[in-house]
């Protein structure tokens, strides 16, 4: 029974998100818009399509090797030995947080001095979006490279979470990963840059732990539940901190924390409602471009599509309640919007799919890019209460790229030491 949860995270993640998002939605504890009848068939709609994938793949791949207790002859050894993982780790953490502190040290440079980061986050924040939308001037080149070392670097959460599966002697290692996180999301003033290292760290934990240990699972269960409880008070703890210094001169900093935190959570629907039936904004159906927005970017880039029409990262903002405006929208918002109720059907459907086959995959053949892609999978299913991560698909497939790199590597020397 234990195995058979841990092996199905995926799922269960999309059902304990959204499970506490109805339920805190209806509670209401802040007075923010209803949303219609029509918006939450749309909404549950999607949510019952991610099931129907799921399932369907499910009985397809009825027997795989997930709940095998015996493992096949030198089974993913020459991406997961410790000693190998151990020299990953450390190569990777060392981009995260040479790329954190050059990214802190430039961006210093830009907004004035150091001391910003202490005395005016608020501003801070604002600057790190405004240049990553290109509206800043004179850049130092130096803030691309950081970006990135730091693209590249996030990937020693996934190495450390299966080094420390392989050998609890690292501890250490896997800790300072882990803690490397706040270094560099204080850097960057963001909380979700901190929030994807530690779903990589703990999923590649769990994950790698499944796949070699294919007994005792209730204790791996136990350990699981204690770390995330662990994890969770972590987070709390740092979205504590982003928020007070985004607006530590409010008056009513302690509501507001709050309230930010459930506007975050499930403030969603609700701007999702205002978004489809406000009055003054009709509708326009954008047939793959606000899914596929990454594609027609750099299609832009190329003369291929005009690129006054490429849409922006960051959407409009709504109003949900009387002080609170969020710019998220659900994952069914850019699925209805390129195709209607039929988009949100269909590519719900092949995303729950796709999730239950990223977990066949993995246990079928562990390597990096098979664990990354059972990690992406489940990371995009825990934040669909946002919105649809594949919306912006380009750091996704840079870091595949970075992934198959290093397996390539990694393979062709264990295999250059066998022949030896």
């Amino acid at each position: 029974m234990a195995r058979l949860l841990l092996t199905n995270i995926p799922i269960l993640a999309f059902s304990l998100v959204w499970g506490s998002v109805f339920s805190l939605y209806f509670k209401n504890f802040f007075n923010y818009h209803r949303a219609s009848s029509n918006s939450l068939i749309i909404l549950l709609a999607g949510i019952m399509a991610v099931y129907a994938g799921y399932i369907l793949v499910s009985l397809i791949f009825r027997k795989n090797t997930i709940h095998e207790i015996s493992l096949p002859e030198n089974y993913g050894e020459q991406y997961f030995s410790k000693k190998i993982l151990f020299k990953i780790t450390v190569v990777t953490l060392i981009c995260y947080i040479g790329g954190g502190s050059a990214f802190f040290y430039v961006f210093s440079q830009v907004i004035g001095g150091v001391e910003y980061y202490f005395i005016d986050p608020g501003y801070v924040r604002e600057m790190t979006v405004a240049v990553g939308q290109g509206e800043v001037a004179n850049v130092p080149v130096i803030y691309r490279f950081a970006g990135f070392f730091i693209s590249i670097g996030v990937l020693s959460n996934l190495f450390a979470g299966s080094l420390l599966a392989r050998d609890p002697s690292k501890k250490m290692l896997a800790g300072l990963t882990l803690i490397s996180n706040i270094f560099v999301s204080f850097a960057n003033v963001q909380r979700y840059l901190f929030l994807m290292g530690v779903v990589l760290w703990m999923l590649a934990y769990i994950f790698t732990t499944l796949a070699y240990k294919r007994t005792d699972n209730s204790q791996i269960l136990r350990s699981v539940i204690s770390m995330g409880i662990m994890l969770g008070l972590f987070f709390y703890t740092f979205n504590y901190i982003i928020v007070h210094m985004r607006a530590f001169q409010r008056g009513d900093l302690e509501s507001f924390f709050y309230e930010s935190l459930y506007a975050y959570f499930v403030g969603n629907v609700s701007a999702f409602d205002m978004w489809l039936n406000n009055p003054n904004h009709h509708v326009t159906f954008t047939n793959g471009q606000a899914i596929f927005r990454d594609i027609f970017r750099y299609l832009a880039k190329f003369g291929i599509w005009e690129s006054s029409e490429v849409r922006s990262m960051h959407q409009n903002f709504s109003t949900i309640g009387r002080y609170m405006s969020i710019n998220t929208y659900t994952f069914v918002r850019v699925m209805y919007e390129d195709f209607q109720i039929v988009g949100v059907l269909l590519f719900s459907f092949i995303w729950g799919g796709m999730a239950k086959y990223s977990v066949i995959r993995f246990f079928e053949k562990p390597n990096y890019i098979n664990l990354f892609f059972v990690e992406l999978m489940t990371l995009s299913l825990l934040m669909s209460f946002y919105s649809f991560y594949f919306r912006n698909i380009a750091g996704p497939v840079f870091l595949l790229l970075v992934l198959a790199v290093i397996q390539f590597n990694t393979g062709k020397k264990h295999h250059t030491q066998i022949a030896r």
